[in-house]
């Protein structure tokens, strides 16, 4: 098990990289600030789900 760091983890692309990286069994650490750049709730839902 290795140990990962992703930031913009709430993104599309962090949010994908970090399920697929959980599912191969390693640590993933998630760091985001949670901008207004798009909407605050998918950015949610998208850490939620992984």
């Amino acid at each position: 098990m290795k140990t990962y760091l992703i930031t913009g983890a709430s993104g599309f692309i962090g949010s994908h990289l970090a399920e697929k990286l959980l599912k191969e069994g390693n640590r993933v650490i998630c760091v985001d600030n949670f901008n207004d750049y798009y909407s605050l709730e998918i950015k949610i839902s998208n850490v939620i789900e992984s």
